[in-house]
């Protein structure tokens, strides 16, 4: 099975998927655009989120 990872640049939807109780791998900047972003495995549960999200921003 393949693993896919979400990289999150938006602080507060990265503040909202913890509240949802997701941790991110790693935090880390960018080395194109030296932007903090946050590295999240993708599972069903946490796309199922992220379709809410979607839904509701």
């Amino acid at each position: 099975m393949e693993t896919k990872y979400f990289y999150c640049y938006d602080q507060r939807f990265a503040k909202y998927l913890k509240s949802k109780g997701f941790d991110y791998i790693t935090l880390a900047k960018s080395r194109h655009t030296d932007k903090l972003f946050s590295l999240w495995e993708i599972t069903d549960k946490f796309q199922e989120v992220l379709n809410t999200y979607e839904c509701v921003a």
